[in-house]
């Protein structure tokens, strides 16, 4: 749809996964259960569509039977922060070679635009018609303040993810992109941030960098 983020950052993983040092067959596709998730069906590599919430779960357990993959896992608010949200740390902690991209759609958009653990405070959702009180959760923070060390965690907008999705599958051990991908169909129109196209934009505009990670104004 018009909007969406998450066929921009398809599109830059594709570019990002033609490295000629990994061959096709050695490439994986993870991938749980949301909008997000869907997109491991237009990848013509090796899939694995897994149950809710333990998407990092399989995937760390196949890079363990085979080392030699590369591991890509596509994750959602709720696969990846809600009913997933346990397996966060304990991957960062393990470092195990996944480059995870985790889509942040600020509300459940497959389901009726509920609200999610990355909606933002203020901002109503089809369950919170006024506003959202609770602050919204950030899985790159987590990720950071688990393995300072060892940084590879990172959130932007679909408009910045082409460097940032070559980078994580490039990163040694485990990496942790976010991307700001409002849903075009439930946050924009709860939140009246004009046209699909406009909604790209403004999360420009809502959000600045600190570091590697983009804080909310």
């Amino acid at each position: 749809m018009p909007g969406c983020g998450h066929g921009i950052v398809l599109w830059c993983l594709l570019r990002a996964a033609h490295a000629p040092e990994i061959h096709q067959d050695r490439r994986v596709v993870v991938a749980g259960i949301g909008c997000s998730s869907r997109l491991a069906g237009y990848v013509d590599a090796c899939t694995l569509h897994t149950t809710h919430g333990r998407a990092l779960a399989f995937a760390t357990g196949l890079k363990l039977a085979r080392p030699e993959l590369a591991v890509v896992l596509l994750t959602g608010d709720g696969d990846g922060l809600s009913i997933g949200g346990g397996h966060l740390i304990p991957s960062t902690r393990r470092n195990v070679g996944i480059a995870c991209i985790r889509f942040n759609s600020a509300v459940y958009g497959m389901t009726g635009g509920q609200v999610a653990p990355t909606t933002q405070a203020g901002w109503p959702a089809s369950t919170a018609p006024t506003d959202t009180w609770s602050r919204p959760l950030t899985g790159a923070r987590w990720c950071r303040g688990e393995a300072p060390s060892r940084p590879g965690a990172g959130r932007m907008t679909p408009l910045e993810s082409g460097g940032n999705a070559e980078g994580s599958l490039r990163h040694e051990g485990f990496s942790y992109v976010e991307v700001l991908t409002d849903c075009p169909v439930y946050f924009r129109r709860y939140n009246r941030l004009g046209e699909s196209a406009d909604l790209l934009w403004s999360q420009k505009a809502r959000f600045t960098e600190v570091g590697s990670v983009l804080a909310h104004k």
